[in-house]
Formats: structure tokens, sequence, C-alpha cells
């Protein structure tokens, strides 16, 4: 994987459309500002803190770590994964063409049979839900962990953290009237 230093970054020329693009599995952890406009390839990697501004798109499996901050109008592909903290601008799309109505997303930590991170990302149709290589609705979601877990603890500490998240979701739906 190349990485990229931010003084690379800052010579790549702007495409017709207005973007600058990165080649997909390109390291971009030493970059700590990307501006507007910026296209990711699949598999790219961002350090702790990054900033992007309005309209940036991510290929798939493109990972965030603590702290990043993305503007308006944003994109991600399928598979990305967010590190503790990130906050996205309004309108940012997930994949699937569902939209965030929340500038930050839901997470739980330590779940599952490896442990990981879970991502509930409120949008207007529900909760959207990562979790290692599911994505999709909370239905799907519960749907994939019945038919995983079974009846397991595991399943019922999906079930649980579940129940929390569908609580919150319906605080975050009263903040936005």
């Amino acid at each position: 994987m190349y990485k990229i230093t931010q003084e690379e970054f800052n010579k790549i020329e702007r495409n017709k459309e207005g973007y600058k693009i990165i080649p997909a599995f390109t390291d971009c952890t030493a970059i700590k500002s990307f501006g507007e406009c910026c296209g990711f390839g699949k598999g790219c990697s961002f350090g702790e803190g990054c900033r992007f501004g309005k309209r940036c798109r991510f290929g798939d499996c493109c990972s965030f770590s603590e702290c990043c901050r993305f503007g308006e109008c944003c994109g991600f592909g399928k598979g990305c994964s967010f590190g503790e903290e990130c906050r996205f601008g309004e309108s940012c799309i997930l994949e699937n063409n569902k939209k965030l109505i929340s500038n930050f997303i839901l997470f739980a930590n330590g779940f599952g049979s490896e442990n990981r991170c879970t991502y509930f990302f409120p949008t207007k149709e529900g909760l959207f839900v990562r979790c290692s290589c599911f994505s999709g609705t909370l239905k799907e979601f519960k749907d994939a962990i019945k038919n995983t877990h079974k009846n397991s603890d595991i399943a019922k500490e999906y079930l649980s953290l579940i129940k929390s998240m569908e609580l919150r979701y319906k605080r975050i739906l009263k903040e936005d009237d």
C-alpha cells in the first residue's frame, strides 16, 4: 500500500468534475486536511483526526481512525469502518442511498463472537447497521443474528443492544422534529 504525503496530496490536480481522485488502497494516514470534493478508491485508510470537506466520496472498505470529521454530502461505500468519535455533516449518504438524519452515529464496541464494533446509522428509513462484514437494515441485522447465533448468549447480547439503539433512535427522531 502506497503512503501518500500531505505535499503529494496537495499537488493532485482535480478532474473535470472538480474532484481530486486518490487511487485504491492508498494509505492516507499522513494527510490531515483533505478539503472539498475528494474521491477515494476501495480500501483506503485514514489516520486519527482527519478532516474531510463537503462532497467527499469513499470507496468500499475504507477505514477511518478516531475523531475523523466529515463535511456535508459525503458518501461511503459498503464495508467502511469508523473509529470512535467520528462526526458526519448533513446530507452524508451511506450505501444504497441511505441519508443520515443526525450528525453522529451510534456505536457499541465489544459485541459478538469477535468483540467487534457495531455501528448504527440513523436514517429516515430507520437504523442502518454495519457490523464486521454485515451491512443492512436493522430488520436484516436481527434476522442475521437469529440465523447465525440462534438463541445463544451472543444473540441475546445483540438483541439487547438493538433494543437500546431503537430507544435512542426514537429520541433522535424527536430531536429532529
